[in-house]
């Protein structure tokens, strides 16, 4: 290991990989690998391939300072320090983890092992994945070609947000290290310890699989927490002169109860914890115990592109041939990913009812939408022509844009003045009159 500054092979240039090695870039010498060409290059001309707040400057010094370069696995450099695993894990069909991504990521690596291994070698997985992965796949494999004894092993989950991965990265709020021995613990934490501001950030030295789950149970709860306070909005949808608001601030004021992840309104999405849940419970069920309350989580986020489609069809009968706006594609703000979005799977929805569907999203482009939906609706890049005799308009993502323009100029254009807002994000705002507001726990309407 050499000194302050460290060589570090990142696999896998997606939002984990490319954040962390931006973030690593800063102090230590880093190559990412990815099998897409087209992201290689533009990585290396300094330009990141999605949108993520912070990482477009940051990325460019680290090019220009030689501190970061992009590579293929037949152009990476001799000699590293680490190797940080964070390809994709995405699941399959039953929910369970498809880990094929991971595997070809172990075996590049393995067959350039003399080239990359110098001193001493720490391979560190930070892809999600069941507990027992990282034994099986790396330990027992390293073991099996007496190779333990110059490579550790270290499972470190990351628990960076979209939009705030360099924050995140930079300023965690534990981190958690599952190491195969004390060598390969001590080298991580330093390695950690030279890119985090506070020093004195709790540090967790547990067993791999307590890592490795973890992970699993972090992104469990935080959907819990969604799933509970939209089980709350529905009661309040069917109880006059109820605010789910109201009612989740009074919840969250007991210090016992941190109030994130509990606003009412749709349900979660992206790639973490619909595909974290997903994978616990399938985790579960392979030992052979039900999950019932994490299946129960799962439900009632499903269950909310229905309940939208209900207030829908609640005013308007029929919508066929007829013009339905939806704001906002993307899953979250701050971020132009699109990945099991709820407005996505609104989308499919009115589709299947007939609608003409026009969208708006101030991020999300051709690129990060899938493109079997592309040709299910319109988009466009002014939200009014969007919103333009549009029957209904569904607001779907708390993007600030929407808040600045106000309900009163969204909805001027429209045609049957009706507005389904899925984020709440005008509950609390006067109305015009001639704007039919509904939104989930429906007794917040005018």
């Amino acid at each position: 290991m050499r000194g302050k500054g460290m060589r570090i092979l990142v696999i896998g240039a997606g939002y984990v990989g490319l954040a962390t090695a931006v973030v690593m870039s800063q102090t230590h010498e880093v190559t990412v690998v990815d099998i897409d060409e087209n992201r290689v290059s533009l990585i290396n001309s300094g330009t990141p391939p999605f949108e993520e707040v912070g990482m477009e400057p940051l990325l460019r010094k680290s090019v220009n300072r030689g501190r970061l370069q992009a590579s293929d696995y037949e152009s990476i450099p001799p000699g590293d320090d680490f190797v940080l695993f964070c390809v994709g894990t995405p699941p399959q069909r039953d929910g369970s983890v498809d880990i094929s991504n991971l595997k070809a990521a172990r075996d590049s690596v393995l067959e350039n092992i003399e080239k990359l291994l110098d001193d001493y070698l720490v391979l560190a997985i930070r892809s999600t994945v069941p507990p027992g992965t990282t034994r099986s796949l790396l330990i027992e494999e390293l073991e099996e070609h007496h190779m333990s004894d110059r490579i550790g092993v270290v499972f470190n989950p990351e628990f960076m947000r979209q939009g705030h991965a360099i924050h995140d990265i930079m300023n965690p709020n534990r981190i958690v290290i599952g190491a195969s021995d004390s060598k390969a613990l001590k080298r991580y934490h330093s390695l950690y310890r030279s890119i985090v501001k506070d020093k004195q950030i709790s540090v967790y030295h547990v067993s791999i699989e307590s890592a490795e789950l973890s992970k699993y149970a972090s992104n469990a709860f935080l959907a819990t927490k969604v799933s509970f306070a939209n089980e709350i909005a529905s009661l309040a949808e069917k109880i006059p002169n109820t605010d789910p608001d109201e009612v989740m601030d009074i919840v969250t004021a007991d210090n016992r109860i941190n109030g994130n992840h509990m606003k009412p309104g749709l349900g979660f999405g992206g790639t973490c914890l619909p595909k974290d849940l997903a994978g616990l419970i399938q985790v579960g069920h392979s030992l052979g115990i039900p999950m019932d309350l994490l299946r129960g989580v799962a439900s009632v986020n499903r269950a909310t592109s229905i309940r939208l489609m209900s207030i829908l069809n609640g005013e308007l009968k029929d919508i066929k041939g007829k013009k339905v706006a939806v704001l906002g594609l993307t899953f979250k703000a701050g971020t132009d990913d699109t990945r099991r979005s709820q407005s996505l799977s609104l989308i499919e929805e009115l589709n299947a009812a007939g609608a003409d569907i026009w969208a708006h999203d101030p991020m999300a482009n051709e690129n990060t939408i899938n493109e079997g939906l592309r040709t299910k609706f319109k988009r466009g890049d002014d939200i009014f022509k969007v919103t333009r005799d549009a029957h209904a308009v569904f607001l779907m993502t708390d993007w600030p844009l929407y808040e600045e323009i106000g309900i009163e100029k969204i909805m001027e254009p429209a045609n049957g003045k009706l507005l389904i807002d899925g984020r709440r994000l005008f509950a609390q705002s006067p109305k015009p009159d001639y704007v039919k507001y509904r939104c989930l726990g429906s007794f917040c309407h005018s």
